[in-house]
């Protein structure tokens, strides 16, 4: 039995995963982030017609962006995976910590990669039936999962080529 917890269509993401079973490929996705530099640091990306200011002195740079979306991401996990069980959630909030070094992205020779050598999460779940099997079953779908975690979990492929326009 699940439960709607905070605007998850049970019937809508059941229905969904159902048809997963028979038609696995309708779960693959392909978004496309086109980034226009302001200056500085500063761009507005675009995905799908949303559009967002990253990395200027008002809003989250990229690093931080990235560390966003992994707790939103987990928080979404555990709110669905939570309904799925039929577990009535009060509050999610999703910690999420990591360190870098900027040496790399400066251009300084030698220096260690730039992006995040360490990851840290904690969920805090106000969810006062909640069984230590169900922790555990949220805990996994985190690891297993959510999106952002499993990118940040493996090597991800990159290609990156400069198209010069003149």
């Amino acid at each position: 039995m699940s439960v709607d917890n905070k605007g998850f269509d049970m019937a809508a993401w059941g229905g969904f995963k159902e048809k997963l079973l028979d038609t696995p490929a309708a779960a693959n996705r392909t978004k496309v982030a086109t980034a226009r530099w302001v200056q500085g640091e500063e761009a507005r990306v675009t995905v799908d017609g949303k559009e967002i200011t990253i990395g200027a002195d008002d809003t989250m740079n990229m690093m931080e962006m990235m560390l966003a979306s992994f707790a939103a991401c987990d928080a979404a996990v555990v709110g669905l995976h939570a309904s799925f069980m039929g577990l009535k959630v009060n509050n999610i909030t999703v910690e999420v910590s990591g360190g870098y070094n900027v040496a790399a992205y400066l251009g300084v020779e030698g220096a260690p990669g730039s992006g995040y050598d360490r990851i840290s999460t904690t969920v805090y779940l106000d969810a006062p039936d909640v069984t230590p099997e169900q922790i555990a079953h949220l805990t996994h779908m985190c690891e297993v999962g959510s999106p952002v975690g499993d990118t940040f979990a493996r090597a991800v492929p990159t290609e990156v080529k400069i198209v010069a326009r003149t």
